[in-house]
């Protein structure tokens, strides 16, 4: 019986192991899709920074005329 209580612990350190190692790679792979993400937000505000500023402008133009009357 004590033989069975021992495989099982030696079972659930090995699996406990593994797990640990799986989340390590997940963490790993989570940062690299994050600093994709940034830099695909960042080309697309490069691609498309004057149409981006142009209408952050006309907003803020208009927003200006609302309080200037």
């Amino acid at each position: 019986m004590m033989g069975f209580f021992q495989r099982t612990a030696l079972r659930a350190r090995g699996k406990l192991a593994q797990w640990q190692h799986d989340e390590q790679g997940m963490e790993i792979i989570q940062v690299l899709v994050l600093l994709a993400i940034g830099l695909g937000l960042v080309a697309v505000f490069i691609g498309f920074r004057e149409q981006i500023m142009g209408v952050v402008n006309q907003q803020v133009q208009e927003f200006m005329d609302v309080f200037s009357s």
